[in-house]
């Protein structure tokens, strides 16, 4: 499962229609990942974005039968390789929520 912020693609509708709310240049190639916030929301902070993921993540991640479901699926290695790269993952967004920055 991954849950990322909505990254615009060129020549697409949406990258039209959210480029006056662009918070990131569309020639910053390192932010442009699918892992930064390049689309100021309308709603919430750039922190509270971030911070909304993460509890989303953890909230769909954490589910008992999604636990269940990956030790049956996998091998004890591949969860705990699972798990390691989640929580860096989880890390990376925490320390945006830290500098409310995208």
């Amino acid at each position: 499962m991954n849950l990322q912020p909505l990254t615009p693609m060129p020549s697409t509708a949406i990258y039209e229609a959210s480029k006056p709310n662009f918070i990131v240049p569309p020639g910053d190639f390192a932010r442009w990942d699918m892992a930064h916030l390049v689309v100021m929301p309308e709603h919430l902070s750039i922190r509270r974005y971030y911070f909304e993921i993460v509890k989303l993540y953890y909230k769909v991640t954490l589910r008992p039968q999604m636990v269940m479901r990956a030790l049956r699926k996998y091998p004890i290695k591949e969860n705990v390789m699972l798990t390691i790269g989640a929580n860096k993952v989880m890390w990376q967004y925490i320390r945006r929520i830290i500098k409310g920055k995208p």
